[in-house]
């Protein structure tokens, strides 16, 4: 096996046979990822043999909580797997030309190697994703076949975190926030222009993604029935993921901890923000209570309709749902890390 460690940073060469494990790495703070056990996170690799899974070789590696404190992940505490395939070797060179006395001649040179995988652990700090911090996981091939995994060579679609836990089971952490200015309610207009305004607000407290907690017709749904009992499957493109505590944009106010169907029960842990200013503070969300659809300025473009706002600083349900004002109005939105 190969390591590399620099102040809190683990690279492993994913195309170098012989890797077998690389133990265990368990991180300050007391462990979970997105579950509800306590453990530290432990990371965990083997060798893939030349195959159906990887032609060439490679590795597997995986992570999950130590939930019974022996320092070593067993199969049943295993939460999350990444698969590293090794490069294609080159093709074959071709053979010299044969001798005058008719000899074979000499064999060409071998082909170049195949790209390299790499992996590339970072330790996360306390805040979102991981509220109490954790590993993040990148992987990606060596263009540039220098051994470092750059920023340009990391495939986002396979990132992933690792989050110690917290005495409350609850491991990860995501921000809200709400846009600087006013937009009224009949110019919102398609779910993803709402969503293009909180990413290119002022307001947004780092590089994450967020969309707008509102409902719009059939495009985003959180719930067809009260408080969802029909499961997850009502959800469309739903913003709130299941047991994640939410943060006011100071990084460290939760203002309410979703359960398993993605939705906040009330009263909220603290309101969106302590003061009420008066109704230019109010929030458009298209929700009722129970978190089924309600009032939505018929998809956000009509101002002969009506929204629902919520208030900032309620805990109950007129946190969703304070009243329905007319869609002429002003309004600001709720934004939410995704």
């Amino acid at each position: 096996m190969f390591e590399a460690r620099d102040v809190g940073r683990w690279l492993i060469l994913a195309s170098w046979v012989g890797v077998g494990s690389l133990g265990a790495l368990a991180c300050d703070g007391g462990g979970s990822t997105a579950g509800d056990d306590r453990g530290a996170a432990l990371l965990a690799s083997e060798a893939i043999e030349p195959g159906a899974t990887c032609s060439a070789g490679g590795q597997r590696v995986r992570a999950g909580l130590d939930r019974n404190g022996d320092a070593e992940l067993q199969e049943d505490e295993v939460t999350q797997e990444i698969v590293l395939c090794n490069g294609e070797e080159g093709p074959q060179g071709s053979s010299g030309e044969p001798g005058q006395d008719g000899g074979e001649g000499d064999p060409g040179a071998k082909g170049e190697a195949g790209t390299s995988s790499l992996l590339q652990l970072t330790e996360v700090p306390p805040g979102s994703p991981c509220c109490s911090g954790g590993v993040r996981l990148e992987v990606g091939l060596d263009a540039n076949a220098d051994g470092v995994l750059d920023p340009e060579e990391v495939d986002p679609a396979q990132t992933q975190h690792v989050c110690n836990g917290t005495p409350d089971g609850v491991a990860q952490c995501r921000h809200l926030f709400f846009t600087s200015g006013p937009h009224r309610g009949d110019g919102l207009g398609a779910i993803a222009e709402a969503d293009r305004l909180c990413n290119e607000d002022e307001n947004k407290p780092n590089d994450s993604q967020y969309k707008a907690l509102l409902v719009h017709g059939t495009d985003r749904v959180a719930c067809t029935t009260a408080e969802c009992s029909g499961g997850v499957s009502e959800h469309v493109d739903w913003v709130l993921a299941p047991r994640v505590h939410y943060l006011r944009p100071d990084g460290a106010t939760i203002v309410g901890t979703t359960n398993d169907l993605g939705l906040w029960p009330f009263p909220l842990t603290n309101s969106y923000e302590g003061d009420y200013p008066g109704v230019g503070a109010l929030l458009w969300t298209g929700l009722e209570s129970d978190w089924t659809s309600g009032a939505t300025c018929g998809g956000w473009s009509d101002h002969l309709q009506y929204g629902q706002v919520g208030r900032p600083d309620r805990t109950d349900g007129q946190a969703l749902n304070h009243e329905a004002y007319s869609c002429t109005a002003a309004f600001r939105l709720i934004c939410v890390e995704q």
